[in-house]
């Protein structure tokens, strides 16, 4: 037996691990309470909870988890909450959840093995580490917890933890059970009777007597599956409601009276279940987009929701239910009709970029995989504003499949008129002012080129002094493009030699492009669109007395308010100190900026 030591520590510093969207609106000077706007000098985290995993019910308040942290909902108020590591979670995709009625402590499980706790999230949070800084095992995920008096009992990809919720110490490790190998995962864990049951995949049903004097002994366990009534098989999801136990074995259900006499098959059909849920006594099971309701009284109906159901609730007053396009809603009594039950924010957690300007701003979340292709997301983007909050642009609403409406991964923002421009990596750019969609345009209504085939990857959007917007496009013969103020046409440049996959406009009007793999392409039209005669391009790369660049591996670009500019590199940051000589020879290679007396994170990829 392997004792994991204990070490609890409340969150004072909370990590700012942006996995979801920070924003600081700190110009914001009309928020909406619902929106839940940090005051000037704070941050407010905005993170998508379309994925409720699991929930919990305590009192009259749910506490959801999803991928992006915590969040509740009360049914009394209607008032919802979002908590991240803003608010002190260690981290935001949690695992698991789970709630222990003695203690009043919930309990969340991480990916790492580490777990918070919490009587009341606005009063912080704890942390338990003990299985996160085991060096016994690798794979450490939290699949599930029970408990039973003090103990917290802890399902991991090694095996059962322990923990003492009084003392707040780990008592034991269970890794090996019956005549098991050592390490194998526990998928889930329910007391039936006076015993504890373990789900353990491909390796059955096990349980342990609750009174045994030592359950790290493997003797201390018997196989439960093949016995008494149930068939042998792969065992992931365990359940009860207060008069029956329920497991799967395949795709079959069984089910006993709690504690007493033979398992029988349940009446259900056979399915590839993602949860089986109790909830006094009502019964709740999903898959796919279908969530089967188990009464009282035995009988059962179907509910049905546009995205995949992995959660929900049911008592004699409500039906909820989390899917991965609703987030976590109140079923209404029919298809599509449902009420929000989780608090605003982007629909996912994928930012590629943003644009921000005049009180609002738009996030472009997906859209290449690898170097160039095409990454098939098809979630549109999304508009903030704080009098109006979040709204997501797709397809069932004002994007239309035959134009521009999937893979969003560049944006800029023209802050004189008010209007972003969104860019994808397969079809085309949309012009936008005040969240409304005011031109669409793509290779085949226009004269925007560049991309493969009809299409155009737009791999850079920016906007220069004179309101024009510069995109490129990636893998084509016409790589840049600007769309004039003046004219309102888009005009095509091809520059030989580059691959763009970012763009920085300067205050002298150069583009400085990352050019893939090449270091940087810097390009001036000198203000004749139409006229190339006049263009100047200039290479910048690693080479001493041509940039001086860290390396020639570039991943960012920005201007600073002195007009310089900095590069992200792989291997450090380097900065231009005189952008507006870049076409002269008084021009100087780029240097390492020096922080107490060390080269700003030498060596390090900045992104």
């Amino acid at each position: 037996m392997r004792l994991l030591r204990p070490h609890i520590a409340a969150i004072a510093d909370p990590k700012l691990w942006v996995c979801c969207l920070l924003v600081a609106l700190t110009c914001m000077c009309q928020p909406l309470s619902a929106q839940r706007i940090a005051p000037v000098d704070a941050w407010t985290s905005y993170a998508g909870n379309n994925n409720p995993k699991q929930l919990v019910k305590v009192g009259d308040t749910f506490y959801a988890i999803s991928n992006g942290g915590l969040f509740s909902y009360n049914r009394i108020t209607k008032a919802t909450k979002a908590y991240s590591t803003i608010d002190g979670l260690s981290e935001l995709d949690g695992k698991s959840i789970y709630h222990d009625a003695r203690s009043g402590k919930t309990f969340i499980g991480f990916g790492d093995g580490m777990l918070n706790f919490f009587t009341d999230p606005e009063k912080g949070f704890s942390y338990i580490s003990d299985i996160q800084r085991s060096l016994q095992y690798t794979a450490k995920t939290i699949n599930k917890f029970t408990s039973y008096q003090e103990n917290l009992y802890v399902a991991t990809e090694f095996g059962i933890v322990v923990y003492d919720i009084d003392r707040n110490e780990t008592r034991a490790t269970v890794s090996k059970i019956g005549g098991n190998p050592a390490g194998i995962a526990v998928r889930d864990l329910l007391f039936v009777g006076d015993s504890l049951y373990a789900a353990m995949g491909n390796y059955g049903v096990w349980r342990a007597y609750v009174g045994h004097p030592n359950i790290t002994q493997p003797s201390a366990w018997e196989q439960v599956t093949g016995h008494n009534g149930l068939s042998t098989g792969n065992c992931r999801l365990l359940g009860k409601t207060n008069s029956m136990a329920y497991l799967q074995i395949g795709d079959t259900i069984f089910q006993r009276s709690n504690g007493v006499g033979p398992w029988a098959l349940a009446p259900m059909p056979n399915q590839k279940w993602n949860s089986m849920l109790g909830w006094e006594d009502y019964f709740l099971l999903t898959y796919g987009t279908v969530m089967r309701v188990v009464e009282p009284t035995g009988s059962q109906y179907l509910v049905y929701s546009r995205g995949n159901i992995y959660t929900g609730y049911i008592d004699s007053s409500m039906v909820m239910m989390g899917d991965t396009v609703n987030s976590l809603n109140l079923w209404l009594g029919k298809t599509d009709s449902t009420e929000d039950a989780y608090p605003p924010g982007p629909y996912t957690n994928k930012v590629t970029a943003l644009a921000v300007g005049n009180q609002e701003f738009y996030v472009a979340p997906e859209g290449k995989a690898g170097s160039s292709a095409p990454a098939g997301n098809p979630d549109g983007f999304w508009h903030f504003n704080p009098k109006k909050g979040w709204h997501r642009f797709n397809v069932e609403d004002e994007l239309s499949r035959d134009s521009v409406w999937a893979e969003f991964a560049r944006c800029a923002y023209q802050v004189r008129d008010s209007v972003c421009y969104m860019g994808s990596w397969n079809h085309g750019i949309i012009r936008l002012k005040a969240g409304k969609i005011t031109h669409v345009w793509t290779p085949q209504n226009s004269n925007l080129n560049g991309g493969v085939g009809n299409s155009i990857r737009v791999s850079a959007l920016a906007v220069d002094k004179d309101e024009n917007v510069w995109a490129t496009g990636i893998v084509a013969d016409y790589n840049l493009n600007v769309f004039t103020s003046a004219d309102s046409v888009w005009h095509p440049y091809s520059i030989t030699g580059m691959y763009p996959i970012g763009m920085v406009i300067d205050d002298w009007g150069n583009k400085w492009i990352n050019n893939q793999g090449l270091g940087i392409t810097v390009f001036n039209e000198n203000g004749t669109f139409d006229v190339s005669s006049d263009d100047k391009v200039k290479n910048l790369t690693a080479e001493h007395g041509r940039g001086g660049l860290p390396t020639n591996t570039v991943y960012a670009l920005a201007k600073d308010l002195k007009g310089q500019i900095w590069v992200g590199t792989l291997e450090g940051v380097a900065v231009f100190a005189n952008p507006s000589a870049v076409f002269n020879t008084t021009f100087s290679d780029a240097s390492c900026p020096v922080i107490e007396g060390f080269c700003l994170l030498r060596d390090q990829r900045v992104n």
